[in-house]
Protein backbone atom coordinates (compact mmCIF):
# COMPACT_ATOMS: atom_id res chain seq x y z
CA UNK A 1 0.00 0.00 0.00
CA UNK A 2 1.28 3.20 -1.18
CA UNK A 3 1.39 6.23 1.81
CA UNK A 4 0.09 9.41 0.70
CA UNK A 5 3.26 11.70 1.56
CA UNK A 6 4.56 14.60 -0.90
CA UNK A 7 7.23 14.95 -1.31
CA UNK A 8 8.51 11.21 -0.84
CA UNK A 9 10.44 10.32 1.82
CA UNK A 10 14.60 9.08 1.14
CA UNK A 11 13.55 5.73 3.00
CA UNK A 12 9.99 3.88 4.39
CA UNK A 13 9.31 0.94 5.75
CA UNK A 14 5.79 -0.58 6.37
CA UNK A 15 5.09 -2.35 9.51
CA UNK A 16 2.03 -3.92 10.56
CA UNK A 17 -1.19 -2.13 12.47
CA UNK A 18 -1.99 1.03 13.03
CA UNK A 19 -2.07 4.10 15.87
CA UNK A 20 -5.11 5.75 16.70
CA UNK A 21 -5.02 9.61 17.10
CA UNK A 22 -7.68 9.65 19.62
CA UNK A 23 -5.42 7.56 21.97
CA UNK A 24 -3.00 10.75 22.13
CA UNK A 25 -2.58 12.18 26.15
CA UNK A 26 0.48 13.84 25.80
CA UNK A 27 3.04 15.30 23.66
CA UNK A 28 6.71 14.42 25.41
CA UNK A 29 9.64 16.91 24.21
CA UNK A 30 13.38 15.51 24.62
CA UNK A 31 14.70 18.25 24.11
CA UNK A 32 18.42 19.71 24.57
CA UNK A 33 17.98 23.35 23.69
CA UNK A 34 15.71 25.50 21.09
CA UNK A 35 13.35 25.55 23.92
CA UNK A 36 10.90 27.81 22.49
CA UNK A 37 11.11 26.51 18.85
CA UNK A 38 10.18 23.20 20.51
CA UNK A 39 7.25 24.29 22.69
CA UNK A 40 5.57 26.33 19.29
CA UNK A 41 5.76 22.71 17.61
CA UNK A 42 4.42 20.80 20.59
CA UNK A 43 1.56 23.12 20.86
CA UNK A 44 1.08 23.09 16.80
CA UNK A 45 0.94 19.68 17.03
CA UNK A 46 -1.07 19.67 20.06
CA UNK A 47 -4.10 21.61 18.57
CA UNK A 48 -4.09 19.61 15.34
CA UNK A 49 -4.59 16.72 17.13
CA UNK A 50 -7.16 17.99 19.06
CA UNK A 51 -9.04 19.71 15.89
CA UNK A 52 -8.50 15.94 14.11
CA UNK A 53 -9.70 13.32 17.11
CA UNK A 54 -11.09 15.69 19.82
CA UNK A 55 -8.13 14.33 22.51
CA UNK A 56 -7.28 16.64 24.94
CA UNK A 57 -3.43 16.57 24.89
CA UNK A 58 -0.81 18.12 27.38
CA UNK A 59 3.17 19.06 26.69
CA UNK A 60 5.36 17.83 28.98
CA UNK A 61 8.92 18.02 29.23
CA UNK A 62 11.79 15.83 29.90
CA UNK A 63 11.75 11.67 29.16
CA UNK A 64 8.76 10.00 29.47
CA UNK A 65 8.46 6.98 32.25
CA UNK A 66 9.37 3.58 31.14
CA UNK A 67 10.28 1.62 27.61
CA UNK A 68 7.15 2.38 26.37
CA UNK A 69 5.02 5.87 26.28
CA UNK A 70 1.63 4.77 25.99
CA UNK A 71 -0.72 6.96 23.83
CA UNK A 72 1.93 9.60 23.69
CA UNK A 73 4.26 11.47 20.61
CA UNK A 74 7.34 12.18 21.49
CA UNK A 75 9.72 14.60 20.27
CA UNK A 76 13.04 14.20 20.33
CA UNK A 77 16.26 16.25 19.67
CA UNK A 78 19.43 14.19 18.91
CA UNK A 79 22.19 16.51 17.75
CA UNK A 80 24.39 13.18 16.74
CA UNK A 81 22.10 12.02 13.70
CA UNK A 82 25.11 14.21 11.20
CA UNK A 83 23.46 12.15 8.27
CA UNK A 84 19.95 13.80 8.08
CA UNK A 85 21.35 17.53 8.33
CA UNK A 86 19.84 20.17 10.30
CA UNK A 87 16.48 19.02 7.76
CA UNK A 88 16.11 15.78 8.14
CA UNK A 89 14.17 13.67 10.18
CA UNK A 90 13.37 10.20 11.50
CA UNK A 91 9.50 9.09 12.16
CA UNK A 92 8.71 6.11 14.08
CA UNK A 93 4.62 5.02 14.11
CA UNK A 94 4.14 2.16 16.77
CA UNK A 95 0.73 0.77 17.52
CA UNK A 96 1.14 2.66 21.31
CA UNK A 97 3.44 5.49 20.59
CA UNK A 98 4.72 7.78 18.11
CA UNK A 99 8.54 9.60 18.18
CA UNK A 100 9.64 12.01 15.52
CA UNK A 101 13.70 12.27 16.49
CA UNK A 102 15.65 15.24 14.25
CA UNK A 103 19.04 17.35 14.92
CA UNK A 104 16.75 20.50 14.66
CA UNK A 105 13.53 21.98 15.00
CA UNK A 106 13.40 22.52 11.08
CA UNK A 107 13.79 18.65 10.60
CA UNK A 108 11.10 17.82 13.58
CA UNK A 109 8.81 20.18 11.80
CA UNK A 110 8.59 18.42 8.78
CA UNK A 111 8.51 14.86 10.90
CA UNK A 112 5.28 16.93 11.74
CA UNK A 113 4.34 17.74 8.39
CA UNK A 114 5.08 14.09 6.70
CA UNK A 115 2.74 12.73 10.55
CA UNK A 116 -0.33 15.00 9.40
CA UNK A 117 -0.59 13.74 5.39
CA UNK A 118 -0.22 10.06 7.04
CA UNK A 119 -3.39 10.27 8.74
CA UNK A 120 -6.16 8.69 7.28
CA UNK A 121 -9.68 8.31 8.30
CA UNK A 122 -12.26 10.72 7.89
CA UNK A 123 -13.09 12.36 11.77
CA UNK A 124 -15.45 14.95 10.16
CA UNK A 125 -17.82 12.30 8.87
CA UNK A 126 -17.67 9.86 12.32
CA UNK A 127 -14.86 8.16 11.02
CA UNK A 128 -11.59 7.71 13.52
CA UNK A 129 -8.08 9.41 12.60
CA UNK A 130 -5.37 6.78 12.57
CA UNK A 131 -1.80 6.36 11.61
CA UNK A 132 -0.26 3.49 9.32
CA UNK A 133 3.04 1.93 11.58
CA UNK A 134 5.82 2.81 9.80
CA UNK A 135 9.73 3.82 10.39
CA UNK A 136 10.50 6.74 7.77
CA UNK A 137 14.17 8.23 7.09
CA UNK A 138 13.97 11.27 5.66
CA UNK A 139 16.22 14.47 4.31
CA UNK A 140 15.87 17.25 1.63
CA UNK A 141 18.18 16.77 -1.52
CA UNK A 142 18.73 20.72 -1.79
CA UNK A 143 18.89 23.80 0.59
CA UNK A 144 16.97 26.05 -1.24
CA UNK A 145 13.11 24.95 -2.02
CA UNK A 146 11.08 28.10 -3.03
CA UNK A 147 8.26 29.87 -3.78
CA UNK A 148 8.37 33.49 -5.14
CA UNK A 149 4.69 35.78 -4.99
CA UNK A 150 4.12 38.85 -6.84
CA UNK A 151 2.42 41.04 -4.72
CA UNK A 152 3.14 43.91 -6.77
CA UNK A 153 0.49 43.32 -9.96
CA UNK A 154 -2.12 42.32 -7.79
CA UNK A 155 -1.90 42.38 -4.33
CA UNK A 156 -3.04 39.67 -1.56
CA UNK A 157 -4.37 39.98 2.12
CA UNK A 158 -2.08 39.03 5.44
CA UNK A 159 -4.52 36.49 6.07
CA UNK A 160 -4.43 34.91 2.36
CA UNK A 161 -0.25 35.13 2.86
CA UNK A 162 -0.49 33.10 5.40
CA UNK A 163 -2.37 30.62 4.31
CA UNK A 164 -0.07 30.30 1.38
CA UNK A 165 2.78 29.68 3.91
CA UNK A 166 0.83 27.22 5.52
CA UNK A 167 0.27 25.51 1.99
CA UNK A 168 4.44 25.26 1.06
CA UNK A 169 5.26 24.83 4.76
CA UNK A 170 3.14 21.60 4.61
CA UNK A 171 4.95 20.56 1.50
CA UNK A 172 8.58 21.03 2.82
CA UNK A 173 9.45 24.52 1.20
CA UNK A 174 11.92 26.29 2.80
CA UNK A 175 12.08 30.23 1.23
CA UNK A 176 9.13 32.60 0.28
CA UNK A 177 10.52 35.24 -1.94
CA UNK A 178 8.21 38.22 -1.86
CA UNK A 179 8.09 40.28 -4.83
CA UNK A 180 6.64 43.40 -3.34
CA UNK A 181 7.87 46.46 -5.51
CA UNK A 182 7.62 46.51 -9.91
CA UNK A 183 6.40 48.66 -12.10
CA UNK A 184 2.80 48.46 -11.41
CA UNK A 185 2.59 49.07 -7.33
CA UNK A 186 4.71 49.38 -4.56
CA UNK A 187 3.79 47.77 -1.70
CA UNK A 188 5.65 48.18 1.27
CA UNK A 189 5.68 51.16 3.63
CA UNK A 190 8.74 53.26 3.83
CA UNK A 191 8.46 55.46 6.63
CA UNK A 192 11.19 57.76 5.33
CA UNK A 193 9.66 58.13 1.77
CA UNK A 194 5.62 58.12 2.51
CA UNK A 195 5.09 58.84 -1.03
CA UNK A 196 5.71 55.54 -2.33
CA UNK A 197 2.96 54.15 -0.74
CA UNK A 198 0.58 56.88 -0.63
CA UNK A 199 0.80 57.39 -4.55
CA UNK A 200 2.83 54.41 -5.90
CA UNK A 201 0.58 51.92 -3.87
CA UNK A 202 -2.66 52.78 -6.43
CA UNK A 203 -3.74 52.32 -9.50
CA UNK A 204 -6.89 54.47 -11.25
CA UNK A 205 -9.08 56.49 -10.27
CA UNK A 206 -13.08 56.41 -8.36
CA UNK A 207 -14.79 53.59 -9.03
CA UNK A 208 -11.25 52.00 -10.74
CA UNK A 209 -8.87 52.65 -7.76
CA UNK A 210 -7.20 49.80 -7.06
CA UNK A 211 -4.21 49.48 -4.60
CA UNK A 212 -3.23 48.61 -0.94
CA UNK A 213 0.32 48.08 0.82
CA UNK A 214 1.66 46.54 3.97
CA UNK A 215 2.34 48.23 6.81
CA UNK A 216 5.90 47.67 8.47
CA UNK A 217 4.13 45.71 11.33
CA UNK A 218 1.96 43.84 9.26
CA UNK A 219 5.38 42.64 7.10
CA UNK A 220 6.97 41.37 10.48
CA UNK A 221 3.97 39.51 11.77
CA UNK A 222 4.27 37.69 8.13
CA UNK A 223 8.40 37.14 8.64
CA UNK A 224 7.48 35.81 12.24
CA UNK A 225 4.53 33.45 10.51
CA UNK A 226 7.16 32.32 8.41
CA UNK A 227 9.63 31.72 10.65
CA UNK A 228 7.49 29.55 13.07
CA UNK A 229 6.99 27.33 10.03
CA UNK A 230 11.00 27.37 8.95
CA UNK A 231 10.43 29.12 6.06
CA UNK A 232 13.10 32.32 5.30
CA UNK A 233 11.36 35.43 3.69
CA UNK A 234 13.01 37.12 0.84
CA UNK A 235 12.01 41.02 -0.13
CA UNK A 236 12.86 41.68 -3.70
CA UNK A 237 13.14 45.41 -4.17
CA UNK A 238 13.34 45.54 -8.07
CA UNK A 239 16.56 47.84 -9.46
CA UNK A 240 17.51 49.80 -11.98
CA UNK A 241 14.27 48.54 -13.97
CA UNK A 242 10.65 47.33 -12.42
CA UNK A 243 10.27 50.48 -10.43
CA UNK A 244 7.94 53.18 -12.57
CA UNK A 245 5.82 53.08 -9.31
CA UNK A 246 8.56 54.70 -7.30
CA UNK A 247 9.09 56.96 -10.49
CA UNK A 248 5.15 58.64 -10.66
CA UNK A 249 5.71 58.98 -6.75
CA UNK A 250 9.37 60.50 -6.71
CA UNK A 251 9.95 61.88 -10.11
CA UNK A 252 13.54 63.04 -9.58
CA UNK A 253 14.81 59.98 -8.79
CA UNK A 254 14.27 59.09 -13.35
CA UNK A 255 16.23 60.39 -15.69
CA UNK A 256 14.28 62.89 -17.05
CA UNK A 257 13.03 63.93 -13.69
CA UNK A 258 9.63 64.77 -14.87
CA UNK A 259 6.36 62.98 -13.61
CA UNK A 260 4.85 60.03 -15.38
CA UNK A 261 1.17 60.52 -16.70
CA UNK A 262 -0.63 58.04 -15.26
CA UNK A 263 -4.05 56.43 -17.03
CA UNK A 264 -6.89 57.32 -14.92
CA UNK A 265 -8.91 53.86 -15.75
CA UNK A 266 -6.04 52.17 -13.61
CA UNK A 267 -5.01 48.02 -14.82
CA UNK A 268 -1.78 47.35 -14.95
CA UNK A 269 -0.21 49.66 -17.55
CA UNK A 270 -1.27 52.99 -15.19
CA UNK A 271 2.15 53.69 -14.71
CA UNK A 272 3.79 52.35 -18.70
CA UNK A 273 1.20 53.92 -20.61
CA UNK A 274 3.31 57.06 -21.50
CA UNK A 275 6.74 56.14 -22.52
CA UNK A 276 6.59 52.76 -21.47
CA UNK A 277 8.73 50.95 -18.44
CA UNK A 278 11.95 53.50 -17.38
CA UNK A 279 14.33 53.05 -14.73
CA UNK A 280 16.52 54.40 -12.05
CA UNK A 281 18.92 57.49 -13.55
CA UNK A 282 22.45 55.90 -12.75
CA UNK A 283 23.80 59.44 -13.20
CA UNK A 284 22.13 60.84 -10.13
CA UNK A 285 23.55 60.61 -6.56
CA UNK A 286 19.94 61.04 -5.21
CA UNK A 287 18.80 57.79 -6.37
CA UNK A 288 21.46 55.78 -4.51
CA UNK A 289 20.92 57.72 -1.09
CA UNK A 290 17.53 56.94 -2.02
CA UNK A 291 17.90 53.33 -2.28
CA UNK A 292 20.12 52.72 0.27
CA UNK A 293 17.44 54.42 2.80
CA UNK A 294 14.84 51.93 1.28
CA UNK A 295 17.14 48.92 2.28
CA UNK A 296 18.22 49.95 5.21
CA UNK A 297 14.66 49.84 6.34
CA UNK A 298 13.97 46.67 4.53
CA UNK A 299 16.66 44.65 6.32
CA UNK A 300 15.34 46.65 10.18
CA UNK A 301 11.85 45.60 9.02
CA UNK A 302 12.78 41.86 7.67
CA UNK A 303 15.60 41.34 9.32
CA UNK A 304 16.58 38.97 6.39
CA UNK A 305 19.29 36.67 5.31
CA UNK A 306 19.11 37.71 2.02
CA UNK A 307 17.84 40.48 0.11
CA UNK A 308 16.70 39.91 -3.86
CA UNK A 309 17.96 43.17 -5.87
CA UNK A 310 16.05 42.36 -9.09
CA UNK A 311 18.41 43.51 -12.04
CA UNK A 312 16.36 41.79 -14.92
CA UNK A 313 14.82 43.44 -17.83
CA UNK A 314 16.51 46.92 -18.15
CA UNK A 315 15.07 49.09 -20.03
CA UNK A 316 17.54 50.14 -22.60
CA UNK A 317 18.44 53.73 -24.41
CA UNK A 318 17.75 55.62 -21.24
CA UNK A 319 21.06 56.05 -19.98
CA UNK A 320 22.60 56.21 -23.13
CA UNK A 321 20.56 59.36 -23.90
CA UNK A 322 20.68 60.88 -20.53
CA UNK A 323 23.19 63.64 -19.63
CA UNK A 324 23.72 62.60 -16.25
CA UNK A 325 24.26 59.00 -16.84
CA UNK A 326 26.76 60.37 -19.54
CA UNK A 327 28.70 61.80 -17.27
CA UNK A 328 28.84 59.15 -15.02
CA UNK A 329 29.85 57.02 -18.06
CA UNK A 330 32.63 59.23 -18.79
CA UNK A 331 33.73 59.94 -15.52
CA UNK A 332 34.24 55.84 -14.80
CA UNK A 333 35.62 55.50 -18.53
CA UNK A 334 32.34 52.89 -18.75
CA UNK A 335 31.77 52.04 -23.13
CA UNK A 336 28.48 51.04 -22.42
CA UNK A 337 24.84 50.55 -20.86
CA UNK A 338 26.02 47.16 -19.78
CA UNK A 339 29.01 48.54 -18.35
CA UNK A 340 27.10 51.26 -15.91
CA UNK A 341 24.45 48.24 -14.91
CA UNK A 342 27.12 46.50 -13.45
CA UNK A 343 28.71 49.39 -11.59
CA UNK A 344 25.45 50.18 -10.85
CA UNK A 345 24.35 47.38 -9.06
CA UNK A 346 27.92 46.87 -7.51
CA UNK A 347 27.33 50.13 -5.84
CA UNK A 348 24.18 48.76 -3.77
CA UNK A 349 25.46 45.37 -3.22
CA UNK A 350 28.18 46.32 -1.54
CA UNK A 351 26.40 48.23 0.65
CA UNK A 352 24.05 45.53 1.82
CA UNK A 353 26.94 43.20 1.71
CA UNK A 354 29.13 45.63 4.04
CA UNK A 355 26.48 47.91 5.82
CA UNK A 356 23.63 46.08 6.10
CA UNK A 357 25.25 42.20 6.69
CA UNK A 358 23.02 40.74 4.31
CA UNK A 359 23.68 38.31 0.82
CA UNK A 360 22.26 39.35 -1.62
CA UNK A 361 20.75 37.43 -5.05
CA UNK A 362 19.61 38.94 -8.16
CA UNK A 363 18.03 37.37 -11.38
CA UNK A 364 20.91 36.53 -13.89
CA UNK A 365 20.20 38.64 -16.77
CA UNK A 366 23.48 40.56 -16.79
CA UNK A 367 25.58 37.01 -16.27
CA UNK A 368 26.19 37.10 -20.01
CA UNK A 369 26.68 40.79 -20.63
CA UNK A 370 29.36 42.64 -18.26
CA UNK A 371 28.60 40.03 -15.46
CA UNK A 372 27.17 40.16 -11.89
CA UNK A 373 28.79 41.54 -8.52
CA UNK A 374 30.83 39.07 -6.21
CA UNK A 375 29.16 37.26 -3.60
CA UNK A 376 25.88 37.71 -5.34
CA UNK A 377 23.95 34.93 -5.77
CA UNK A 378 22.52 33.88 -9.08
CA UNK A 379 18.82 33.07 -10.05
CA UNK A 380 18.65 31.80 -13.42
CA UNK A 381 15.23 32.09 -14.98
CA UNK A 382 16.62 32.32 -18.70
CA UNK A 383 17.85 28.86 -20.05
CA UNK A 384 21.75 28.37 -19.74
CA UNK A 385 21.96 31.14 -16.37
CA UNK A 386 21.99 28.69 -13.87
CA UNK A 387 24.72 26.57 -15.74
CA UNK A 388 26.43 29.33 -16.60
CA UNK A 389 26.67 30.57 -12.81
CA UNK A 390 27.72 27.51 -11.40
CA UNK A 391 30.17 27.03 -14.07
CA UNK A 392 32.06 30.21 -13.02
CA UNK A 393 32.04 29.14 -9.39
CA UNK A 394 29.58 31.16 -8.38
CA UNK A 395 26.12 29.72 -6.21
CA UNK A 396 22.88 29.83 -8.19
CA UNK A 397 18.93 29.35 -8.08
CA UNK A 398 17.49 27.45 -10.92
CA UNK A 399 14.06 28.94 -12.02
CA UNK A 400 13.89 28.16 -15.40
CA UNK A 401 11.01 29.32 -16.60
CA UNK A 402 10.08 26.81 -19.15
CA UNK A 403 9.68 24.12 -15.87
CA UNK A 404 8.85 26.27 -13.41
CA UNK A 405 6.53 29.83 -13.98
CA UNK A 406 3.44 28.72 -12.25
CA UNK A 407 1.49 31.47 -13.91
CA UNK A 408 1.96 29.37 -17.11
CA UNK A 409 -1.29 27.61 -18.00
CA UNK A 410 -1.35 23.93 -17.29
CA UNK A 411 -3.16 23.15 -20.20
CA UNK A 412 -5.01 24.78 -23.34
CA UNK A 413 -8.12 25.10 -21.67
CA UNK A 414 -6.48 27.48 -19.20
CA UNK A 415 -5.15 29.52 -21.55
CA UNK A 416 -8.39 31.68 -21.23
CA UNK A 417 -7.23 35.67 -20.81
CA UNK A 418 -3.61 34.62 -20.86
CA UNK A 419 -0.49 35.96 -23.59
CA UNK A 420 -0.04 34.16 -26.42
CA UNK A 421 3.70 33.58 -25.69
CA UNK A 422 3.29 32.08 -22.43
CA UNK A 423 4.48 28.00 -22.90
CA UNK A 424 2.20 25.61 -21.88
CA UNK A 425 3.76 24.20 -18.63
CA UNK A 426 1.89 20.41 -17.36
CA UNK A 427 2.37 18.79 -14.01
CA UNK A 428 4.50 16.37 -15.72
CA UNK A 429 6.73 18.80 -17.12
CA UNK A 430 7.22 20.12 -13.91
CA UNK A 431 7.84 16.81 -12.52
CA UNK A 432 10.54 16.04 -14.72
CA UNK A 433 12.54 19.73 -13.88
CA UNK A 434 16.12 18.89 -12.55
CA UNK A 435 17.58 21.64 -10.83
CA UNK A 436 21.35 20.63 -11.71
CA UNK A 437 22.25 20.94 -15.43
CA UNK A 438 23.69 18.43 -17.37
CA UNK A 439 27.15 18.34 -17.70
CA UNK A 440 28.32 20.35 -14.88
CA UNK A 441 31.56 18.60 -12.72
CA UNK A 442 30.49 17.85 -9.07
CA UNK A 443 32.03 21.20 -7.29
CA UNK A 444 29.76 23.31 -10.09
CA UNK A 445 27.14 21.16 -9.72
CA UNK A 446 26.99 21.71 -5.56
CA UNK A 447 27.08 25.52 -6.64
CA UNK A 448 23.21 24.74 -7.10
CA UNK A 449 21.37 25.47 -4.32
CA UNK A 450 18.33 24.39 -5.69
CA UNK A 451 15.02 25.30 -7.26
CA UNK A 452 12.32 27.92 -7.01
CA UNK A 453 8.90 28.61 -8.53
CA UNK A 454 8.00 31.83 -9.21
CA UNK A 455 4.16 33.06 -9.91
CA UNK A 456 3.26 36.17 -11.73
CA UNK A 457 0.25 37.87 -10.98
CA UNK A 458 -0.75 39.99 -13.86
CA UNK A 459 -3.89 37.63 -14.73
CA UNK A 460 -4.00 36.40 -11.31
CA UNK A 461 -6.37 38.36 -9.32
CA UNK A 462 -7.36 36.49 -6.36
CA UNK A 463 -6.11 33.87 -4.10
CA UNK A 464 -8.89 31.74 -5.35
CA UNK A 465 -7.57 32.28 -9.05
CA UNK A 466 -4.07 31.74 -7.12
CA UNK A 467 -4.40 28.52 -5.65
CA UNK A 468 -6.24 27.04 -9.11
CA UNK A 469 -3.20 28.24 -10.69
CA UNK A 470 -0.44 26.89 -8.50
CA UNK A 471 -2.17 23.49 -7.42
CA UNK A 472 -1.34 20.68 -8.05
CA UNK A 473 1.63 22.10 -9.61
CA UNK A 474 3.61 23.35 -6.93
CA UNK A 475 3.15 18.82 -5.26
CA UNK A 476 5.11 18.02 -7.88
CA UNK A 477 7.72 20.63 -7.40
CA UNK A 478 8.30 19.83 -3.88
CA UNK A 479 8.97 16.33 -5.00
CA UNK A 480 11.89 17.42 -7.62
CA UNK A 481 13.41 19.61 -4.80
CA UNK A 482 13.38 17.11 -1.74
CA UNK A 483 13.43 13.62 -2.60
CA UNK A 484 15.94 11.97 -4.56
CA UNK A 485 16.31 12.22 -8.36
CA UNK A 486 16.74 8.27 -8.81
CA UNK A 487 13.06 8.10 -6.71
CA UNK A 488 11.40 10.12 -9.30
CA UNK A 489 7.97 8.02 -10.63
CA UNK A 490 5.23 9.88 -12.13
CA UNK A 491 2.55 7.48 -12.18
CA UNK A 492 3.41 6.67 -8.49
CA UNK A 493 3.26 10.54 -8.11
CA UNK A 494 -0.13 10.69 -9.56
CA UNK A 495 -1.43 7.79 -7.48
CA UNK A 496 -0.24 9.07 -4.36
CA UNK A 497 -1.66 12.87 -5.12
CA UNK A 498 -4.99 10.88 -6.14
CA UNK A 499 -4.33 9.46 -2.41
CA UNK A 500 -3.75 12.59 -0.49
CA UNK A 501 -6.73 14.13 -2.24
CA UNK A 502 -9.15 10.97 -0.56
CA UNK A 503 -7.61 11.07 2.66
CA UNK A 504 -6.60 14.58 3.75
CA UNK A 505 -9.75 16.65 3.86
CA UNK A 506 -10.14 20.26 5.55
CA UNK A 507 -9.02 20.23 9.59
CA UNK A 508 -11.83 22.16 11.84
CA UNK A 509 -10.91 25.54 12.70
CA UNK A 510 -7.52 25.25 15.44
CA UNK A 511 -7.98 26.91 19.07
CA UNK A 512 -5.17 28.99 18.56
CA UNK A 513 -4.40 31.31 15.82
CA UNK A 514 -1.19 29.68 14.86
CA UNK A 515 -1.98 26.17 14.48
CA UNK A 516 -2.18 24.66 11.33
CA UNK A 517 -4.80 25.72 8.43
CA UNK A 518 -2.70 24.53 5.28
CA UNK A 519 -6.09 22.22 4.74
CA UNK A 520 -8.21 24.77 3.60
CA UNK A 521 -10.34 22.56 1.27
CA UNK A 522 -9.95 24.86 -2.08
CA UNK A 523 -11.16 22.90 -4.76
CA UNK A 524 -8.38 23.45 -8.28
CA UNK A 525 -8.56 21.29 -11.45
CA UNK A 526 -6.42 18.68 -11.37
CA UNK A 527 -5.19 17.54 -14.76
CA UNK A 528 -3.72 14.21 -13.33
CA UNK A 529 -7.20 13.02 -12.54
CA UNK A 530 -10.01 15.06 -14.87
CA UNK A 531 -11.31 15.71 -11.31
CA UNK A 532 -11.30 18.45 -8.50
CA UNK A 533 -8.55 18.59 -6.23
CA UNK A 534 -8.59 19.48 -2.97
CA UNK A 535 -5.10 20.30 -0.30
Amino acid sequence: MRLAVIPKPVEVKRCPGQFALASVRVIHLEIVDDVERYRWLGRYLADWIDSESGADVCIRSGNPLGSKSDGSIRLIQDPGLSDIGDEGYQLTVNEDCVSITARRPAGAFYGVQTLFQLATGDANHGGSRYLPCVHINDRPRFSWRGFMLDSARHMQSVSEIKRIIDRIAALKFNRFHWHIVDDQAWRMEIRKYPRLTSVGAWRGEGDSRYGGFYSQQQVRDIVAYANDRHIIVIPEIDMPGHCNSALYAIPSLSCSGKSITVDAAGGLNAYTRDGGRRLYCAGRDEVFTFLKDVLAEVAEVFEPQYIHLGGDERPTGFWSQCPSCKKRMHELGLKSEDELEFWFASQITNYVHEQLKVRTIGWGDNLKKAGMPDGQIIQGWLEGQSEMAASLGRQTINSFHEYVYMDYPCCEESRLGKPDWMPLLPVEKVYGFEPVPEGLETVAADLVLGGEAPVWTECIKTYEQLIRQVMPRLLALSEVLWSPRKMRDYHDFQVRSELLAQDYPPASQPKQPNAPSFVCGVNCLDQLTGSSYTI
